[in-house]
């Protein structure tokens, strides 16, 4: 079967017009009807199979244009590549790449890339977007920009943040605590700011420690870390409050202790990140915000003659209403007979002590 090279392809109206070498007639696809009429002058069902692009001289874009419209023909209903490509086909020299083609071209965006020779992408319709964003800059953000430009590129998660942050105030007291960390000659600059980044932006650490007007509480005098640590104690001050609270529901345990062992009941927060250090374990602060909502609480087994070494950290859970964790250092399990006996009669008391509370 003889083989036509497709030579040109371009859309008036809603008619795409597809050119073959040696033949009069183009092949014509009706963008509102899907409408295929082949280069014979005939309605046809799909594109001509003698019409190929192997061999011809067009470019990346017009290749990529031809095979969505061979796909949107044979499904219809496959309709995103497609909404590109009319998107783009007056601007085929333009792709050169079709992985991450974006799904709008808003007004001015072919004009920037023309006059800067870029291509279309996802990347430089994001630069595009940045750059009518940084118009607006003040002087000192396009300062703090050329700083950051340093350490990330232009398409990186914290560059984009921060050009498109409409909130003027935290931009701002984000330049405010940047010049303040550099002045203080904070050597890991750039780790901090992305930490920063981090907490505030990605986690949200501000509205969970001040709700909706936490920019307010940002101190421009103080550096990336002591933010950052301010925030945390103020996020984290309420939660531990509930913690020790409950703990303290079962400080009674510890009248249970006896010659070869004593049950302490932390007291205060310290106590659990010092007691997951020795044991090498996550009790410093996995069980948090369970412990907060009374769901899990948390009570230490040493023996009498070294009270300040760690031996075994107990995890009970209220609804199961018995110790289900029981550990020694690295995680490994508690097989010690006499311990496992005094549990037995610690969750007794537990159980005795919440009921009462009830």
């Amino acid at each position: 079967m003889a083989q036509y090279l497709i030579n040109s392809i371009a859309k008036e109206g809603s008619v795409i017009s597809i050119t073959l070498v040696g033949k009069a007639n183009p092949i014509k696809v009706d963008c509102r009807t899907k409408q295929v009429t082949s280069y014979t002058g005939r309605e046809v069902k799909y594109f001509p199979s003698t019409a190929t692009t192997t061999g011809t001289e067009l470019n990346c874009g017009e290749k990529w244009a031809i095979a969505v419209i061979k796909d949107w023909i044979k499904a219809p209903f496959n309709t995103s590549a497609f909404a590109q490509l009319e998107l783009f086909i007056a601007n085929l020299d333009l792709i050169e790449q079709t992985y991450d083609l974006p799904n709008e071209c808003p007004k001015g965006y072919i004009k920037w890339l023309r006059d800067n020779e870029k291509t279309i992408s996802i990347r430089t319709l994001h630069e595009f977007e940045d750059n009518i964003k940084m118009e607006q800059f003040t002087k000192e953000d396009k300062e703090v920009y050329e700083k950051m430009s340093e350490q990330w590129r232009a398409e990186s998660q914290i560059m984009r943040w921060y050009v498109s942050e409409e909130n003027k105030e935290l931009r701002k007291k984000f330049n405010q605590i940047l010049k303040t960390s550099a002045k203080g000659f904070d050597w890991c600059l750039y780790n901090s700011l992305d930490a920063w980044y981090c907490s505030f932006i990605r986690n949200n650490l501000g509205k969970d420690a001040f709700g909706e007007n936490w920019v307010e509480h940002l101190d421009g005098n103080r550096d990336f870390r002591y933010n950052i640590k301010t925030f945390e104690y103020a996020r984290d001050k309420e939660r531990n409050d509930k913690v020790l609270a409950n703990e303290a529901k079962i400080k009674a345990i510890e009248q249970l202790s006896n010659e070869e062992f004593v049950i302490i009941v932390p007291s205060d927060i310290e106590q659990f990140t010092q007691e997951g250090q020795m044991q090498n374990n996550c009790v410093g602060s996995y069980y948090h915000n369970s412990m907060a909502r009374g769901r899990n609480l948390i009570y230490f087994i040493r023996h009498t003659a070294t009270p300040r070494r760690s031996y075994i950290t107990n995890r009970y859970n209220v609804h199961d209403r018995q110790t289900v964790e029981s550990r020694i250092k690295n995680n490994d399990n508690n097989n010690d007979s006499k311990a496992r006996e005094l549990i037995k009669r610690i969750d007794e008391k537990i159980r005795e002590l919440l009921s009462a509370e009830q």
